[in-house]
């Protein structure tokens, strides 16, 4: 016996889905899982060469990765109770617009308190993969 049953009358049920979409939505959750770690980690190589343009010690450039982590391992419990009254898409589309947005406004950011808020911000955007992306994956494949 299968659970979650398959609606036998609703198209839309992520169950009946062909493979193809299914695939689709699946490499849709993990390219946002890999884009919110490279996006919160991915400055930690270049530390030396901020802490020298925004003037900052490693200490305080360190920040770049500190609170951003802490954010991801936090706000993860926010999406929960959201998604389970708008809906795993709707929050899933709203969480990467806004990781977007963070990403880009990161790589404009003239100044340092810029570039922290604009991780943490993506970083509080993609907590929701923490929870979501494998909820959304059995929600599609009988796992």
């Amino acid at each position: 016996v299968l659970f979650p049953q398959p609606s036998p009358t609703d198209p839309n049920d992520p169950l009946r889905w062909p493979p193809w979409k299914k695939h689709v939505a699946f490499v849709s959750v993990c390219a946002f899982t890999f884009m919110t770690n490279f996006a919160i980690g991915g400055l930690a190589p270049a530390f030396y060469v901020l802490s020298t343009e925004f003037d900052k010690t490693m200490g305080e450039v360190s920040h770049l990765l500190l609170y951003p982590i802490l954010v991801l391992g936090v706000f993860n419990f926010f999406w929960v109770p959201i998604a389970n009254y708008v809906g795993k898409r709707p929050v899933f589309v709203v969480g990467s617009a806004l990781l977007c947005c963070c990403c880009v406004w990161g790589a404009v950011a003239r100044s340092f308190t810029s570039l922290l808020w604009s991780n943490i911000i993506s970083a509080f955007a993609g907590s929701l993969t923490e929870t979501l992306g494998a909820a959304m994956v059995n929600v599609r494949f009988w796992i």
